[in-house]
């Protein structure tokens, strides 16, 4: 079985709008028909305040796009600190103490529409951010996924962001999440305010 078919089959849970288990459905049928489901995604830096992004592998939707550092979808019956520390695993192989993380929020996201890809996507996703600073060029990417690799942005770069910049990022990815973990690393003395 390749990871495409292994990744289509994977079982999710879905979810209602107060986050409670509903029913247990196929990663393909859940994106086919964009029902409520949960995700994961872990925020990491470096000593110098850069923000580590994840480049999209060439086999994914949105191939090539900045993501967050380390995300996923969560298996059924999995909670959000066991998703997150086995998405970070399996991303980055790092092995981190679910101390070191912490859940910045909880956002709820939608968007249906049509696009080439056919996912439409619709879920409850668990933002954490690893407390630790970490080296971009230390993290071990997926050896599965071609085209997969990580890449460092000055905060400086984020805060001043130009249109023509905008579109190698994940648009909601940049809109929704990347505040927050820039409020968290100003107001947490990782970088100068």
């Amino acid at each position: 079985m390749s990871i495409l078919d292994y990744e289509s089959q994977r079982m999710l849970d879905v979810v209602d709008e107060n986050d409670q288990v509903i029913d247990v459905v196929s990663r393909i049928k859940v994106h086919q028909a964009g029902l409520l489901h949960r995700e994961v995604h872990v925020w990491m830096f470096e000593n110098d305040g850069n923000l580590i992004f994840q480049k999209r592998g060439l086999n994914r939707a949105l191939a090539g796009l900045l993501d967050a550092t380390v995300g996923g979808h969560m298996d059924s019956g999995e909670s959000y600190a066991d998703a997150v520390l086995r998405e970070t695993r399996e991303e980055t192989n790092l092995e981190i103490p679910i101390a070191d993380l912490e859940l910045l929020k909880i956002i709820r996201y939608s968007d249906v529409s049509e696009n080439p890809w056919d996912v439409k996507n619709n879920f409850f996703r668990a933002i954490y951010i690893y407390k630790k600073t970490m080296d971009c060029d230390k993290i071990r990417k997926e050896p599965s996924v071609p085209g997969m690799g990580f890449q460092k942005i000055s905060l400086e770069s984020l805060d001043n962001i130009g249109d023509n910049e905008k579109p190698m990022f994940i648009p909601h990815v940049l809109k929704l999440e990347v505040p927050f973990v820039l409020t968290y690393l100003k107001t947490h003395d990782v970088v100068n305010n």
